[in-house]
C-alpha cells in the first residue's frame, strides 16, 4: 500500500462507503490515506480517467465485473493490495406508512433481487 500513497487517485467524496474504505485500509496498515486525490463521485468521470492515465480508481468488484464482460477494462490493470478493501454495508430504508412510486418499487424489487 505505501507504493500507492504518492500515486494519482479518483475517488468519490469524503465520506462516501469507497472512500471509507480506502482510508480505513491505509489507516490499517499504519499509513495516511492518500492524498494526491480528484474527488469525483461520477463512474463516468472515472473511467475516462482510467482510459487517458495512470490514475487509481477503486471499484468494486461488481463494478469491475460488468466493466470486464463489456470489455471496458481491457486496458486496465487491477491492483493486488495487502490490505483488504471492504466497504461498510449499505441498507435500503423506508416508511412503513408510505407507499413507494412505481418506479422506486420497481427499482428497490430489482435492487433486492439482484443482491
Amino acid at each position: 500500500m505505501v507504493d500507492l500513497l504518492n500515486e494519482e487517485w479518483v475517488i468519490q467524496e469524503r465520506g462516501s462507503p469507497i472512500r471509507a474504505a480506502v482510508e480505513k485500509a491505509f489507516y490499517m496498515q499504519s499509513l495516511p490515506a492518500p492524498d494526491n486525490v480528484i474527488n469525483s463521485s461520477s463512474l463516468l468521470v472515472a473511467l475516462a480517467m482510467l482510459a487517458e492515465s495512470d490514475v487509481i480508481a477503486p471499484l468494486t468488484e461488481e463494478v469491475s465485473l460488468m466493466l470486464g464482460k463489456s470489455g471496458l477494462l481491457a486496458n486496465l490493470v487491477k491492483l493486488d493490495v495487502e490490505a483488504e478493501i471492504q466497504v461498510s454495508t449499505y441498507y435500503a430504508i423506508r416508511k412503513r406508512t408510505q407507499q413507494l412510486s412505481s418506479a422506486a418499487d420497481r427499482l428497490l424489487q430489482e435492487t433486492l433481487a439482484h443482491l
